[in-house]
């Protein structure tokens, strides 16, 4: 069910069929201008709630990670993963692009369910190589700092969305996982994993 309202502007015509308050005094006028705009802004909030309702099944698994042209084959052997365990309830795998090719990038969209997204450049270092401790040195591509980016980005998109690395496999559902996510809106897993092979 979805709701419009429309706000006409400008003087009414003979056969508009708008109401207009022109019989309203000034402060009227402004009441009634301000109601106008409230009503506006309601239907377009609700039209957008019904466009994520309609878009998005709640059963459905929504996946994102991300990644750079150098752990693209790992990024394949993840989302292969992902559709040998969950092809039946798979809603999306978002990929935030770190630097893939163009060639990576068709190929990841011409997988089923799979979108890849440019990621939010919220600051200037995000996709640089930066150096990491002093003593053995690595280089970590924005120390890492993608990672909330595409978190926020993801659930912007979906109403319950699990991250995983591109090095991440799926061996088997991961059903507890997303109820105990939309039960409780987060899980945190601390490394290393305890019990892993269980």
């Amino acid at each position: 069910m979805k709701a419009i309202y429309t706000v006409g502007a400008g003087e009414p015509g003979p056969n508009s069929g708008s109401f207009h308050a022109q019989f309203l005094n000034f402060e009227s006028r402004l009441v009634y201008q301000r109601l106008l705009c409230f009503l506006f802004i309601a239907s377009f909030c609700f039209s957008i709630s019904n466009v994520f309702a309609e878009q998005y099944d709640p059963e459905k698994k929504y996946f994102a990670t991300s990644s750079d042209s150098n752990y693209f084959s790992r990024l394949c052997n993840l989302i292969g993963s992902i559709h040998h365990v969950h092809s039946h309830d798979l809603g999306e795998i978002a990929v935030f692009d770190l630097g893939l090719k163009p060639k990576q990038i068709k190929k990841l969209n011409s997988m089923e369910g799979v979108k890849v997204y440019r990621i939010e450049m919220t600051n200037p270092y995000i996709l640089t190589y930066l150096r990491k401790g002093s003593k053995e040195p690595v280089m970590i591509k924005g120390l890492y700092s993608f990672k909330p980016v595409a978190i926020k980005q993801a659930l912007d998109l979906f109403p319950c969305v699990l991250y995983l690395d591109a090095g991440c496999l799926v061996f088997r559902p991961l059903d507890d996982l997303f109820k105990h996510i939309q039960k409780n809106s987060y899980f945190l897993q601390q490394f290393p994993l305890n019990n892993f092979s269980q």
